[in-house]
């Protein structure tokens, strides 16, 4: 199992990631459910508490919160008119992007569904209010606000699989409170919720005690090694992350390799229609040890073309599909992505080096050959997409592809071949810190 890791500095990731998980006051195994369509009301039972004390809206300027409900709009999945558009709302916004998301979803002809999630009965017991008065100003349309009283993580957790909301609404006060970020983007994903967009009503700054990441290379930290991608990010008059789900991870460990191009079994380029470079397998048993077999991507570089880097995917493993024939040692077979009608001459004997940096999926046998051949070009794909998307793009610059000099990595080898394995993080931590 991959361990994780959050390096010591940078306080948004101290807050964002926080070990413990603020639930006070609540009992999870009774949440409360408030349903507030228009005349239904249900309040909360055995409660004196005043719930005119809701999240203070005299601060938040009506111009940034129509421009915040626009920018989630802009962030959903396309709809038809007259279709449903379901939000989850971890920590329920205000009544005033409530209204003005209503007001988006009437300018598209769509019934707005949200569920607000709070684990303050007495914050629950106001939003509810609230949103029953705003409905009932709406009173004429189909759109409805369900409230509920729940810890965060167990509301998620309680969510049926096939339960469809367009997305996750995260309010960045949860994230104030300690909540663990981390959990909440695991457990979404979890139960099917494909985009996650994290929000607060005014932007954010390097002096606020309780800030976000303020770039995309600082939200890569927050989302290691998750299936998850930043599609937007705004910092201005109010803050905005957007999160989709997407195929592939970031490595825990970046992986290095350098040595010479061996003959290879012939198969990628004549059977597969896709020629590769490999590393010789005798060389490299040691590093490969512990590497887990499947598909991984990064960046490469090959001798007799100075100052170039290739996009590369890469197979680690055996080709198991190739039954009878397969590779008796481990292996690293890399097919350099070439574009605009780009050549590479024969490179066997010359010197490769590699940086793989994420990884797609598990080695297996497929049940014919087509079948393979379909999936390596949906990986080839997939990884050219992946490697211009942060924090690979951002990692394309290395030492290790400066051929005009001796790279001896840490982890083992010689000039012939050589390896080495260092930290995703500290290499992302130190990108954010020149930014």
């Amino acid at each position: 199992m991959q361990r994780f890791q959050f390096p010591v500095s940078g306080l948004f990731i101290q807050i964002l990631c926080a070990s413990i998980l603020c639930c006070k006051g609540f009992n999870p195994s009774s949440p409360a459910y408030i349903n507030t369509k228009p005349g239904n009301l249900l309040a909360i039972k055995n409660s004196s508490q005043d719930y005119d004390d809701l999240r203070d809206e005299s601060d938040v300027d009506s111009e940034s919160m129509e421009s915040l409900a626009s920018e989630i709009f802009r962030n959903l999945p396309h709809k038809e008119k007259f279709s449903n558009v379901s939000i989850l709302d971890l920590g329920c916004g205000t009544r005033m992007l409530w209204e003005k998301l209503i007001e988006e979803a009437e300018k598209s002809s769509l019934d707005l569904q949200i569920t607000g999630v709070l684990d303050s009965h007495k914050l629950a017991k106001g939003a509810s209010k609230r949103s029953s008065q705003l409905l009932q100003s709406h009173s004429d349309s189909n759109h409805e606000i369900d409230v509920v009283q729940s810890s965060i993580l167990h509301h998620i957790q309680s969510l049926d699989k096939s339960s469809k909301f367009d997305c996750a609404l995260l309010n960045s006060w949860i994230v104030d409170q300690s909540f663990e970020l981390r959990d909440i983007l695991v457990e979404t994903l979890d139960h099917g919720i494909e985009k996650i967009l994290i929000y607060k009503a005014e932007g954010v700054d390097s002096n606020d005690s309780r800030s976000l990441p303020q770039n995309s290379i600082e939200v890569a930290m927050v989302i290691h090694q998750l299936p998850l991608k930043l599609s937007k990010l705004v910092n201005d008059s109010y803050y905005f992350v957007a999160l989709e789900k997407r195929r592939g991870v970031d490595l825990e460990y970046i992986h290095r390799y350098k040595g010479a191009v061996s003959n290879g079994y012939g198969r990628g380029g004549k059977k597969l229609g896709v020629p590769t470079a490999n590393l010789p397998s005798s060389l490299f048993q040691q590093a490969l040890g512990d590497v887990g077999t499947g598909v991984y991507f990064g960046w490469a570089a090959i001798g007799g073309h100075p100052g170039k880097t290739f996009k590369a995917v890469v197979n680690v493993g055996y080709s198991p599909t190739f039954e009878g024939t397969e590779n008796k040692e481990k292996i690293i077979e890399a097919h350099l992505i070439l574009k605009n009608g780009e050549e590479l001459d024969d490179f066997y004997g010359s010197a490769l080096t590699l940086k793989l940096v994420g990884f797609l999926r598990s080695e297996r046998k497929f049940d014919s050959f087509p079948a393979l051949i379909a999936q390596i070009n949906a990986d080839i794909n997939d990884s050219d997409s992946l490697l211009d998307e942060t924090p690979f793009k951002d990692l394309r610059e290395d030492n290790i592809f400066d051929m005009s000099k001796t790279w001896i990595g840490s982890g083992g080898g010689d000039e012939d071949a050589s390896w080495e394995f260092s930290l995703m993080l500290t290499a992302m931590e130190s990108m954010a810190g020149s930014s």
